[in-house]
């Protein structure tokens, strides 16, 4: 397949993935009524093992600049994030957190996946 179409697929396929999980993990997580702390840390776990994953995944199959797939994969999520945190303030320190959680987890994920990748 030729490579810039593969790079082509490969991008729109983080894209989409990050769409996804941006807008129904961690846009959810943030704006959902969770009340104690174990659904808290809960919705934390699920943002590391969700990104680290999808990150690993890409990192794994891609292994060319690895760090460049926690832009497609975190990417939404920081936008969703940011739009919606205009209107709560309030919570910002939180918001912070979750964005941190998933930039690096994604960005780590895709670094360890192309570590183990042969293709590297």
């Amino acid at each position: 397949m030729n490579t810039t179409l593969s790079r082509l697929i490969s991008n729109l396929a983080a894209l989409t993935v990050g769409l996804f999980f941006g807008f129904f993990l961690v846009l959810n997580a943030i704006f959902s009524d969770i009340f104690s702390l174990g659904e808290r840390l809960l919705t934390f776990a699920l943002v590391l093992i969700i990104y680290s994953l999808a990150g690993f995944i890409w990192g794994y199959f891609y292994p060319g600049k690895s760090w460049r797939w926690s832009y497609w994969l975190a990417g939404p999520a920081v936008l969703f994030v940011l739009v919606f945190s205009l209107s709560e303030y309030e919570r910002l320190l939180l918001h912070l957190f979750y964005l941190i959680l998933t930039v690096g987890s994604a960005g780590g994920g895709a670094y360890f996946g192309s570590r183990r990748s042969k293709k590297a």
